[in-house]
């Protein structure tokens, strides 16, 4: 049986939590188009609910809908494509150059309706995707515009290239990591960000969660690598006006809320910016990593736990284990700044900019969501540095 699964114009998670379901089908076929998008936060939960799909053994297919002109192989084959706005403009629909879209790529069986000239659904699925991976090795994994920008990692590294330290195989040292992720925040958020302090939380915030992925999320309950794509998603947003905030389509009720307290109690006005970045993974979730000691305690329990200071799977002997996502929560908080986690089944935010904000736990409000696996943790944060808590 088959099941049908449309990506729309800024596909949100509650769409995908009530929609992606497919118990009763073998088969999923993923429609996009050139306007096909997701939401904030939606595509670390979308990378999630596709995993679960293979994980089931579902066959996926992709298929093109609605282009204004179909791919021309020879035109492919002919053109010197170097950069993303080079893959953007064969027509190739943006949402497969994102993490979510070569992983779907990668594992679908066939992409159909791309090609004018080409009615193999396998060989179009290899060029398409051949021409993405080339430009992201090209580019050290980095892949975007100047609102957008991904860095991906594929499991047989797990460390988008740009990000590298020394040794390729493991995570590079902080100071190598904060040096390298800086310019490339700074080109997608505001320039005049020149705080060495909000330089230094944002790059603690992302080094943290990203060492936390690298080490968990990649692998599957046997400490087998996932076979698949990960990485980071740092994106830019600005609002013409307070009026503007609730018109947004791509923004959920809790980053809505979160901008209008920007405005109302901070000062906030239009001429500012803000920063969003993600880090997703295919792993087992967060919460589900943790020791055997916690096994017996409530997914909400153990997700509450585990950014609590020295739990870690690790021997405590290995270095600082278990401070990484207990130093994020003092990053993100000094940042005034908005917690997204999504771990496997569970959904929370946790706002720092509002009052009593520091007391919420993120098992306090928790979405139960109908998937099993997958972390997805984002941050949003005004991108002067003058928000900065003292």
């Amino acid at each position: 049986m088959q099941k049908i699964i449309n990506i729309g114009s800024n596909t949100n998670i509650d769409f995908i939590s009530k929609n992606w379901i497919a118990d009763n089908c073998d088969e999923l076929v993923f429609v996009v188009s050139k306007t096909s998008s997701f939401a904030l936060f939606a595509e670390g939960i979308a990378l999630g609910y596709l995993q679960e799909f293979l994980f089931s053994g579902k066959r996926l297919i992709i298929k093109f809908h609605n282009l204004s002109k179909k791919i021309s192989l020879s035109s492919l084959r002919n053109r010197h494509i170097n950069s993303y706005a080079d893959i953007i403009n064969l027509d190739i629909p943006e949402i497969l150059c994102g993490i979510f879209g070569l992983q779907l790529i990668y594992k679908s069986s066939g992409i159909y309706d791309a090609f004018s000239d080409l009615n193999d659904p396998v060989q179009a699925r290899g060029h398409i995707g051949s021409v993405i991976w080339k430009v992201l090795q090209n580019n050290k994994g980095q892949l975007g515009d100047g609102k957008s920008q991904y860095l991906i990692c594929r499991h047989d590294y797990r460390i988008p290239a740009v990000l590298r330290g020394r040794d390729a195989l493991s995570f590079p040292e902080s100071d190598i990591f904060r040096n390298k992720i800086s310019p490339i925040i700074k080109t997608i958020g505001d320039e005049k960000v020149s705080s060495v302090d909000a330089k230094t939380l944002v790059g603690s915030w992302i080094y943290h969660i990203a060492e936390n992925a690298f080490e968990h999320g990649c692998v599957d309950t046997n400490d087998s690598l996932i076979n698949g794509y990960s990485g980071i998603l740092i994106q830019k947003i600005t609002t013409p006006n307070e009026a503007a905030i609730d018109k947004r389509e791509d923004l959920d009720t809790d980053s809505k809320a979160y901008l209008h307290r920007l405005y109302k109690d901070h000062g906030f006005s239009s001429k500012n910016t803000l920063t969003v970045v993600t880090v997703m993974d295919c792993g087992q979730g967060i919460h589900n990593t943790l020791p055997e000691k916690y096994t017996t305690l409530s997914d909400k329990e153990r997700l509450e736990h585990a950014f609590k200071r020295g739990v870690t799977r690790h021997k405590v002997s290995e270095g600082k284990s278990g401070y990484g996502l207990f130093d994020s929560i003092r990053a993100a908080r000094k940042l005034n700044a908005l917690f997204v986690v999504c771990s496997a089944n569970l959904y929370s935010v946790k706002s720092f900019n509002e009052l009593g904000g520091d007391a919420i736990k993120f098992s306090k409000n928790a979405i139960i969501l109908t998937k099993n696996v997958g972390s997805s943790l984002s941050i949003i944060w005004p991108s002067k540095s003058n928000y900065l808590r003292p």
